[in-house]
């Protein structure tokens, strides 16, 4: 399956000839988006995400891809300390991966089982639902905790 994907990296596409780029996504497979800014906005058209940083620094934003019910892939290096990675994870809706095999194996499974992905669908969108609100929260917490409520 993985072996006949075109894969066209967005780098390589040329904002001066549209035609061309235009042709070229509309037989590709794959878009890799290998520039910074952009994948907030690209999530919605996607099946999976693979999100970077899982593997040497740190996690970048899973919850992006999260808000658009799919599943969302990383390395399992350097996730632990981030909790919607482990929330999500602990759900079945994020998935850590050691390798390109593993990473493989799951995405032929997903791809195999619409139901699956259906049900991580409504477990991503029901994780951000459960979790909205926290600049309302954040506010609250420090107005009882830290301010005056005597001082106008």
């Amino acid at each position: 399956l993985f072996a006949k994907q075109k894969i066209t990296r967005f780098s390589h596409l040329s904002t001066a000839d549209f035609q061309t780029s235009n042709a070229t996504l509309q037989t590709s497979n794959i878009l890799l988006i290998d520039n910074v800014g952009m994948l907030s906005a690209l999530y919605q058209y996607a099946d999976f995400a693979f999100v970077g940083g899982g593997f040497r620094q740190g996690l970048h934003n899973i919850l992006e891809p999260a808000v658009f019910g799919m599943p969302i892939f990383f390395g399992s290096r350097a996730y632990r300390k981030f909790d919607e990675a482990l929330h999500l994870e602990k759900q079945g809706v994020a998935f850590s991966v050691p390798n390109s095999e593993k990473l493989k194996a799951k995405l032929l499974q997903l791809i195999e089982n619409q139901e699956e992905r259906q049900k991580i669908a409504e477990n991503c969108i029901g994780f951000v639902k459960e979790n909205l609100g926290a600049s309302e929260k954040i506010l609250n917490y420090l107005e009882v905790n830290f301010f005056d409520k005597s001082i106008n």
